[in-house]
């Protein structure tokens, strides 16, 4: 997915996790009829036990560097968690309706593309332009 992006620094490396977990939110959302039910999903994914890196299930291995102690390991952990929470909050807002709390099928499809963008080549300008209209 990520194989052509130039990664510079951990901004570039927040940005690819977070991509990837709005993936997997997306895929939980597809599911919810109401904004409630959007809202607990979200919660629960976003609490529910995760891998960080050097943990086996960590999509991002090779990208970081292994917490060196616990106190590393923790704060990864926490700070994660932290970014886990804030999109699946945002993700509600754009993907249900103000009005009726109901899924807008114009913003769901314009988010589910959003988060299949190839980073093939695309300047990084672009990938932040399209994550920032994503999660505002």
């Amino acid at each position: 997915f990520f194989k052509n992006y130039e990664i510079k620094n951990e901004a570039d490396r927040t940005l690819i996790y977070t991509t990837l977990y709005i993936s997997e939110c997306l895929k939980k959302l597809q599911k919810c009829s109401s904004r409630g039910q959007g809202e607990k999903e979200m919660y629960t994914l976003g609490i529910t036990n995760f891998p960080i890196p050097g943990e086996p299930g960590f999509p991002l291995n090779a990208m970081y560097a292994k917490p060196s102690n616990k106190q590393e390991d923790e704060t990864m952990r926490a700070y994660l968690q932290q970014i886990r929470q804030e999109t699946g909050l945002r993700l509600c807002d754009r993907v249900f309706d103000p009005q009726t709390d109901k899924p807008s099928k114009v913003r769901h499809i314009e988010i589910l593309f959003i988060s299949q963008i190839k980073v093939i080549d695309k300047s990084k300008r672009g990938i932040y332009r399209h994550f920032i209209h994503l999660v505002n």
